[in-house]
């Protein structure tokens, strides 16, 4: 069994350093060995990816490549480009975009170089020093010196993930109890999550609460919110109706007594303080009779 040829290369450069007449030069991996066909990476300044064999460079700073081969093989190396007599441009992000979709991103530019004054233009049209109010991308400035030499530099303004809210509950099982819960799972936005609910609770979750619709609106660090909600339901109540028939004699225990529920589950179990069972009882003395009705869910009890 053999090995594969090592995979392996250089940078194929299409000029040495930028200058006033070179403003852009191409960069090209070229790779040996390994196995077809190659992806290929480049890390520019700012952490600004390119997956191209060549790219286009106009600015100077070290730029790190990669090479990675049908079987995952990997090769990697770096290149510095220079630059003489032309504006060197520095950006310095400011705020990355708060709320995912927002454009309230901003970076500074600072120049050295070339002979002031300098104009700038930044590939979304802005023209000051300053990049503002921006929505998450990659910007690229030119900056044009007094006598017409041009730098380059871009930069990535990030944005954090959409805030995402999921809001499930647990419903109470008996009529009348507190016993529902709800719970929240957040995701997205920037962490440091404030929590209000609708019965003005700031905890994430719910425990021990009353059936009813409750709503939640999270607050992440950045002040991005996101609202939602769940209803809590609970179980039918039960309704016992009863009817006695009296003793006839003093002393006699031909007394009955009925019970009928409704509500609840549907499915009842009636079970007497005597010890019987079953909807009726019959051969009652004079007495105080409690019949205690049981569905699948609920219990609940009526004295007669």
């Amino acid at each position: 069994m053999l090995d594969p040829p090592l995979l392996y290369g250089k940078v194929i450069l299409s000029d040495s350093i930028l200058d006033c007449n070179t403003q852009q030069l191409t960069a090209t991996q070229d790779m040996v060995g390994g196995v077809l066909p190659y992806s290929y990476e480049w890390t520019f300044p700012y952490n600004i990816i390119q997956t191209e064999q060549t790219v286009n460079i106009y600015q100077p700073a070290n730029y790190q490549y990669k090479v990675i081969d049908a079987n995952g093989c990997t090769f990697s190396g770096d290149t510095t480009i220079l630059a003489v007599g032309i504006p060197i441009v520095t950006l310095t992000l400011i705020d990355t975009v708060s709320c995912n979709g927002l454009s309230d991103g901003s970076a500074s530019s600072v120049v050295v170089g070339g002979e002031a004054p300098y104009t700038y233009h930044w590939s979304n049209g802005q023209t000051g020093d300053t990049l503002v109010n921006v929505k998450s991308g990659a910007y690229l400035v030119t900056v044009t010196d007094a006598v017409g030499c041009i730098g380059q530099a871009a930069v990535f303004i990030p944005q954090p993930n959409t805030l995402t809210l999921t809001v499930t509950g647990s419903d109470i099982t008996c009529y009348g109890q507190s016993t529902g819960m709800v719970f929240t799972t957040v995701g997205g936005g920037t962490p440091g999550y404030e929590y209000l609910w609708n019965n003005n609770s700031p905890n994430s979750n719910l425990f021990n609460i009353e059936a009813g619709a409750y709503t939640v609106t999270v607050t992440d660090a950045h002040g991005c919110t996101v609202t939602g909600g769940v209803t809590i339901t609970e179980g039918n109540e039960i309704n016992i109706f009863t009817s006695t028939f009296p003793v006839t004699c003093f002393g006699g225990n031909n007394g009955q007594a009925l019970a009928f529920a409704t509500g609840g589950a549907g499915v009842f179990q009636y079970n007497w303080s005597n010890g019987a069972t079953g909807a009726q009882v019959t051969d009652l003395e004079a007495g105080v009779y409690t019949v205690f009705v049981t569905d699948l869910k609920i219990a609940l009890s009526q004295q007669l």
